[in-house]
């Protein structure tokens, strides 16, 4: 009889730890699901921006859209070819068929990178237009002066343009490496 009642007293107990085993296992895959679901939020968040930014930036690959002329782009001299104004650098720049919110320009020079934001309603202070507007329409381009002696910089080696395209700032879509002297 006691044999009986501990092979009894056995199988509750085998009982309750099976049932506190089935409770384990609802509560971990609970838990598990709520990470996943708390992960998937999280990631998703920070993947549909870089989606929105890829979207907005995708047209740029498809054609020409902002584009630095390099044949306009030099230090040094004036529109005459005259070599006393070599603090300036000028560049021309062109827009295609495109709605451009802005553009970023960064000019290389000694040991000084600067960026100048070109928009459609205005232009830093040492930056000028040759025709007098601040931005390229659609399909056109403007060449622009900066003064880079009163921006601290020394012979300019470099110049990128960055579109802007939808409120995001797009990679770096052109780029002229050593830049010439201007010349006639």
């Amino acid at each position: 009889m006691l044999v009986l009642a501990m092979v009894m007293k056995y199988f509750k107990m085998i009982n309750k730890r099976g049932i506190s085993g089935v409770v384990t296992v609802v509560i971990l895959v609970a838990l598990s699901i709520a990470l996943v679901a708390i992960v998937w939020g999280v990631v998703q968040n920070m993947i549909q921006g870089d989606l929105d930014k890829s979207e907005s930036c995708s047209s740029l690959f498809s054609e020409d859209v902002v584009k630095l002329n390099n044949d306009y782009t030099c230090y040094g001299g004036d529109e005459l070819g005259n070599d006393a104004d070599y603090e300036n650098i000028y560049f021309s720049i062109k827009v295609g068929n495109e709605d451009i919110d802005s553009l970023l320009v960064k000019i290389e020079g000694g040991a000084l990178s600067k960026t100048y934001e070109l928009s459609p309603t205005s232009l830093p202070s040492n930056l000028v237009s040759a025709t007098g507007e601040s931005f390229p329409a659609k399909n056109s381009g403007i060449t622009y002066r900066l003064n880079i002696e009163a921006e601290g910089m020394v012979k300019p080696f470099s110049i990128g343009v960055s579109p802007v395209l939808g409120g995001y700032t797009c990679n770096e879509i052109d780029r002229i490496n050593d830049i010439s002297w201007c010349s006639r």
